[in-house]
């Protein structure tokens, strides 16, 4: 078996550095790696091809910009692999995140792998072993369901079987992908990895940190689609769902809010 990693990159150059010396440093080399340059128009691409000059596991393609989620779902036609994850540009993996999934795939539970937040030189983090937790392989029950896109290993059969791809927004897709998936599983069982780790990194502007006229935007876009999920799946979901849309509200109000202060 074998697992590819998808990783949408936009005007990445200044903070990509982490996550591919991350994928350099695997203490096993068998995975392959999608890029979808989503138009970039900085110099991401040209890092992209240098880095990975002739590497035959290592797949560039460029599209024109669309945003996060158009990206992971080209990413998603495009594997040909069993399993897959998703990473972002700004963050890093541990060096034995590859391996650790690998030695766990013959289980048909989900596999969740743990996350360390990182403020600074995520470098010094690829090798950590503070994290490692002596029994590496943990199940969970049904109650806990994992909505961490870049936490999650996917099978790509059942992603395909039943068309799941994230919605067009920039606001919890990542989360509504997930419920997707974990409930068209009907997997009671969730196996987390404590082994290896995601190494998550906030940066300074990033897409969830931007002014409050893109977040009323992107807000306003999720709404509905988050109000479409009402009902939709079990009550353990429907809880889940009615605390996005009563965050999302809150924040809508909030932004809204701000601006009319900024007029003054």
């Amino acid at each position: 078996m074998q697992l590819t990693m998808i990783i949408p990159v936009y005007n990445a150059q200044e903070y990509i550095a982490n996550v591919l010396l991350s994928l350099k440093l695997q203490t096993n080399n068998n995975f392959k790696i999608l890029f979808i340059n989503d138009g970039s128009t900085d110099n991401t691409l040209d890092i992209l091809e240098s880095f990975f000059k002739e590497d035959p596991n290592v797949k560039i393609y460029s599209k024109e910009n669309g945003g996060p989620s158009s990206a992971r779902n080209l990413g998603i036609t495009l594997v040909d692999t069993e399993y897959f994850t998703f990473l972002d540009p700004d963050d890093a993996i541990s060096n034995n995140y590859v391996d650790s999934i690998l030695n766990n795939l013959n289980t048909d539970r989900t596999i969740y792998i743990c996350a360390a937040y990182i403020k600074d030189n995520l470098p010094k983090h690829m090798n950590d072993t503070l994290y490692i937790n002596k029994n590496p392989s943990i199940g969970i029950n049904k109650n806990l369901i994992p909505l961490d896109i870049n936490r999650v290993v996917f099978q790509t059969d059942v992603i395909r079987n039943n068309n799941l791809y994230l919605k067009k927004i920039s606001h919890y897709e990542g989360e509504l992908f997930c419920i997707d998936y974990i409930t068209t599983l009907g997997n009671d069982n969730i196996l987390v990895l404590k082994d290896c780790y995601h190494l998550h990194y906030q940066r300074p502007g990033s897409l969830t940190r931007n002014g409050y006229h893109n977040q009323i935007k992107r807000f306003s876009e999720a709404l509905p689609i988050l109000e479409s999920y009402i009902d939709k799946y079990n009550e353990d979901i429907n809880k889940i769902i009615v605390s996005f849309i009563k965050n999302t509200k809150q924040w809508l109000k909030e932004a809204q809010t701000k601006i009319e202060q900024e007029q003054f």
